[in-house]
């Protein structure tokens, strides 16, 4: 079963707070201090989300696995940093060529070369192929473009899509949603906005409300 969230036009929504330019050789001093307390407050949410997440999974008994493209295991490492983490995170794919997307999640070649790696149905294929390879319950997968380059006109830098899976109760189906979000700043804040959404995702898939 597939749930899509409504998509708006991929103009850049941010999901943080930080100002000033996204380039480190135009910034002034000032905008760089807001910059990098911005980044700070957003890896502290982070690892709060994934506290919450970890309560919620142990008091189910549940298991998480990640699929990651851009985000290079930060997803993964978050969740790792919790303590008594072993409890309720499986495991994490970090696949992020396309022959990995295809070995490691069984990434269907046609949805590669047709849809591309940043695309809905990758982030699909990826969510049900990491629970396919894991223990897991819940399934994240994050495929998107940091920059500075890689982007086009249809998929400009910040461009992430996600996909949450969660297993029914036999077990041997899974619910997906899916949604597309474009972050603006540097790599670095492309990525970790994108670690924060993917947690929020996991969070709302739990039944839990967050701010």
């Amino acid at each position: 079963m597939f749930r899509r969230q409504m998509q708006e036009p991929c103009q850049g929504s941010w999901q943080g707070s930080w100002t000033g330019a996204t380039s480190p050789g135009v910034m002034g001093h000032k905008s760089l201090v807001v910059v990098t307390r911005a980044k700070r407050t957003l890896r502290l949410e982070s690892t709060g989300l994934a506290q919450q997440i970890g309560e919620l999974m142990v008091s189910r008994k549940w298991l998480l696995t990640t699929a990651e493209s851009c985000t290079g295991g930060g997803i993964a490492q978050v969740m790792t940093s919790v303590a008594g983490s072993s409890r309720w995170f499986d495991c994490g794919f970090v696949t992020y060529s396309n022959i990995a997307k295809q070995d490691m999640l069984g990434v269907p070649v046609q949805t590669l070369v047709e849809q591309g790696a940043v695309s809905e149905a990758t982030v699909i294929a990826m969510a049900l192929g990491a629970l396919g390879h894991s223990q897991a319950h819940v399934a994240v997968a994050v495929s998107g473009i940091a920059g500075p380059g890689g982007g086009t006109e249809t998929k400009p830098v910040g461009t992430v899509w996600f996909a949450w899976a969660v297993k029914d109760t036999t077990m041997k189906d899974a619910a997906v949603d899916t949604d597309r979000q474009c972050f603006q700043g540097d790599r670095l804040a492309v990525r970790e906005q994108a670690v924060r959404y993917a947690l929020l995702g996991v969070l709302a898939r739990l039944g839990q409300e967050v701010d």
